[in-house]
């Protein structure tokens, strides 16, 4: 039997010490390569953002110069910049309505305001020793043209809050509020031989701006019981669905469709009698809209009116 055998292989060590150097020289190649090129990945990312960031700068301060025409780049880039730019152009958009909403304020005012009532005072003073009683008749219509003021005063700054400000939206209960709404007019439906009622389901969720289902409904419920005669009926409602739809429902003569296309702008009034300020239903217009709805008056089969809203229904 033949004994194991064995084979040495033997290299130099200068062998050795050349290829570990080779390899390492290999990495830190690879990693020079990394570094360089992680730099140039870095600089091109920083050099655009930077640039997104000193043309949104200079668009501020044209902002703040006064330049309204002012706008930020939303081209592609990094999200977070191209969102800041959004929002700066979100804003700049709503400063940009504010000199033509505060025109449009003071013209509506200094157009209502022109009406008889220093003529009405003057008359007053001047009969107040010879004609008493003619005197209290001028001092009684100069009382109700005061309250008429009043109104249409309130009814601008409510309507130029609505428009010039980004009014915060939340969830509220459409339905509770119907039924409140409904409850609340009833004393006065009864009063004048209406009948008011509220259908619908007992909740419904939308989202909306604060306050804006309460007003848009008492408009609807006031121009509807001035509408109707006795006898008749109001229905107030409720639809849920993708959308919550809110129905004030008259008997009344209705509108004429020139009359329906008129009826939500500002001191447009339905009747000759003069009676209101014609700003009831365009600040139901402009309440829909910033609540993200909208809002129709449409005839009834029957005859009569159907003034709806259309309102963002609650996430489920």
């Amino acid at each position: 039997m033949s004994s194991p055998a064995a084979v040495r292989l033997s290299y130099p060590a200068q062998v050795v010490t050349d290829a570990a150097a080779r390899q390492v020289g290999g990495l830190f190649a690879v990693a020079a390569i990394t570094v360089v090129m992680a730099g140039l990945v870095a600089f091109v990312f920083a050099s655009g953002v930077t640039r997104r960031l000193r043309l949104l700068q200079t668009a501020t301060e044209r902002l703040a110069r006064g330049d309204l025409t002012a706008r930020a780049d939303e081209g592609p880039g990094v999200p977070e910049v191209r969102s800041l730019a959004h929002s700066f152009n979100v804003m700049a958009e709503r400063l940009a309505t504010l000199p033509g909403l505060q025109r449009s304020v003071a013209s509506d005012a200094s157009h209502q305001l022109r009406t008889p009532l220093r003529l009405r005072l003057d008359g007053a003073r001047v009969l107040i020793d010879s004609d008493p009683g003619a005197a209290a008749d001028r001092l009684r219509a100069a009382d109700a043209e005061l309250y008429r003021l009043s109104s249409l005063i309130e009814g601008l700054l409510t309507l130029s809050r609505a428009e010039a400000t980004s009014a915060p939206v939340g969830v509220r209960d459409v339905a509770v509020i119907a039924q409140e709404r409904v409850e609340q007019w009833l004393p006065l439906a009864q009063e004048a031989g209406v009948v008011i009622r509220y259908k619908g389901p007992a909740h419904s969720l939308a989202v909306v701006v604060e306050t804006a289902v309460e007003q848009i409904i008492d408009n609807y419920i006031d121009n509807a019981l001035g509408a109707s005669v006795a006898g008749s009926t109001i229905i107030v409602h409720v639809e849920p669905g993708d959308s919550v739809v809110v129905h004030v429902l008259d008997e009344g003569p209705g509108l004429s469709p020139e009359q329906r296309q008129r009826a939500f702008d500002r001191f447009w009034r339905g009747s000759s009698r003069g009676e209101g300020s014609g700003l009831g239903l365009a600040i139901v217009a402009q309440l829909a809209r910033a609540s993200g709805g909208s809002a129709r008056l449409e005839p009834r089969p029957d005859g009569g009116l159907d003034a709806s809203v259309t309102l963002p229904a609650a996430p489920r």
